[in-house]
């Protein structure tokens, strides 16, 4: 109850009225004009309160879009994400980016990794597939063109924003979620030296590249992901709260506006303001406030006993502080879709917040279980393998929802089928391949010369280059020439 001071009683009979329009002192006055008010003012309501009808009714056909048959192995999910297309593209510009490498070299040394790629030849689609089987893998095993940097189109996540665009698409395309989402900040966790490396002391990692998420509340599927790439590279409008701009820059990027979806924040996100233009927008909303947040004096400095709470309403806006016990800061509240009610001894809005609010965290806990975190100081790796993890939870979302296995894979079993079909067929190329050397190098092979005579080695030796002339007292049995037995392997033979 607000003491007479802070509130005025209307009523048919005066004698017990229905709500208390709320006044307060000048200060608060104060406080509620720096707040754009709608014709009507906040007044007070009790719980249990009189239900009324939303003119947003959640129609969506939420579930997996566009997915393979119900038989599909794992390996069908995960290719909704990282396509054959993408595959190809990563492909073509690594082998592009070897040639120009090669190129540039004007002597490649005795035991450079290159000479293998003489031998081997260009990479393939089926060896970029088993690369990936072994990135992923290492999460099962626990073991301790860019512009110029002053360019004004520069980007520092220009390396890797086409995997970010990637992700963003494919789920977008496979997926439609449900209707409560939540929008968390998540952070890959780095050490390497880049501009959008973020400080963060309330994360385990502290230091990493700051990603704004939005996922689906119950399953943790990521609809939308954000780089956070620092203030000179990613401002926010003037006028406008950070948070706010980040939640209508994602839910407008996955096209979820005027769709009756029910959004859940923390107090960084959260304001009355927000909650205000998302409802223009068709969408719901409820989220924890700040207590340095624009808002009724009531709900800002409130006196409450232990388990007693507060609410106040403003059209559709609802206001609720609440003291779990003394001792305890009050806990403000605002939501645009519940309604003044008591669950358990705590605001019905509170209970729904705490179920709801957990999405992106727990996207986080299911990438992070087989995530091997693998060190480099390459930012762009990191966040890349990251968003490889996250493609693999997102595909075993869609799985559990369509497949028609009885039992269902488990998450591990999930991802162990999708490395083995990743690397299978570069797997059988390999062992063919392996054998075929096999035979040549036993019908083939090295001989030794006999007494004390030498050759020139065929594959290390340059009279004229780096490194000098290099002699060898073995030489390849088909064409005579010298080679070391460490050089066999790269020894061209061509039969006399």
């Amino acid at each position: 109850m607000a003491d007479s001071s802070d509130s005025e009683q209307f009523s048919d009979g005066e004698s017990d009225g229905d709500f208390e329009v709320i006044s307060g002192s000048s200060e608060s006055e104060d406080e509620m004009n720096d707040v754009p008010m709608n014709a009507n003012p906040w007044f007070r309501v009790r719980p249990p309160e009189i239900d009324y009808l939303h003119d947003q009714r959640f129609v969506e056909n939420s579930g997996p879009q566009n997915v393979p048959a119900a038989d599909a192995k794992p390996i069908d999910y995960f290719l909704l994400f990282l396509t054959l297309d993408f595959l190809r593209h990563i492909v073509r510009e690594t082998n592009r980016y070897a040639q120009d490498f090669i190129t540039s070299q004007q002597r490649i040394r005795r035991f450079s990794r290159l000479h293998s790629w003489f031998k081997v030849g260009a990479v393939t689609l089926d060896e970029m597939k088993g690369f990936i089987s072994v990135i992923l893998n290492m999460g099962l095993i626990h073991n301790t063109t860019i512009p110029n940097r002053n360019d004004d189109n520069y980007s520092p996540t220009s390396k890797f924003q086409c995997f970010v665009d990637l992700f963003n698409r494919q789920s977008k395309q496979h997926y439609i979620p449900k209707q409560n989402l939540s929008i968390d900040e998540s952070l890959i966790a780095s050490k390497g030296r880049s501009s959008i490396i973020q400080y963060i002391p309330s994360k385990a990692a502290k230091f990493g590249v700051k990603l704004w998420v939005l996922a689906e509340a119950v399953s943790g599927y990521i609809c939308q992901i954000s780089v956070y790439k620092g203030k000179q590279y990613d401002p926010t409008p003037q006028g406008m709260l950070q948070g706010a701009y980040v939640v209508n820059k994602l839910l407008d990027a996955a096209g979820l506006f005027n769709k009756a979806y029910h959004l859940f924040t923390d107090s960084f996100f959260s304001s009355i303001n927000l909650a205000k233009e998302l409802l223009a927008k068709g969408t719901l909303f409820t989220g924890t406030l700040r207590a340095n947040r624009q808002m009724p004096n009531t709900i800002k400095n409130p006196v409450l006993q232990e388990k007693e709470s507060i609410y106040i309403r403003q059209g559709r806006i609802l206001l609720c502080a609440y003291k779990e016990r003394n001792g305890r800061k009050p806990v403000r509240i605002i939501s645009s879709f519940s309604k003044a009610a008591q669950e358990n001894d705590k605001p019905a809005m509170i209970c729904s917040y705490n179920k709801f609010m957990g999405g992106v965290d727990l996207a986080d806990m299911m990438t992070e279980s087989y995530n091997d975190g693998r060190k480099t100081l390459k930012v762009w790796k990191k966040v890349v393998f990251n968003l490889m993890h996250r493609m693999v939870t997102n595909a075993y979302i869609i799985y559990k929802e369509n497949t028609s296995d009885n039992p269902k894979l488990s998450r591990l079993s999930f991802t162990q089928r999708l490395i083995e079909d990743l690397a299978k067929d570069h797997m059988v190329l390999r062992n063919e391949n392996q054998d075929d050397n096999r035979q040549n190098k036993n019908k083939h092979g090295i001989r030794k010369l006999p007494g004390h005579r030498e050759k020139d080695c065929d594959v290390c030796s340059d009279r004229n280059g780096y490194g000098g002339r290099r002699r060898s007292r073995t030489v390849c049995r088909v064409c005579g020439k010298g080679v070391h037995r460490d050089c066999k392997d790269n020894h061209l033979c061509v039969e006399s």
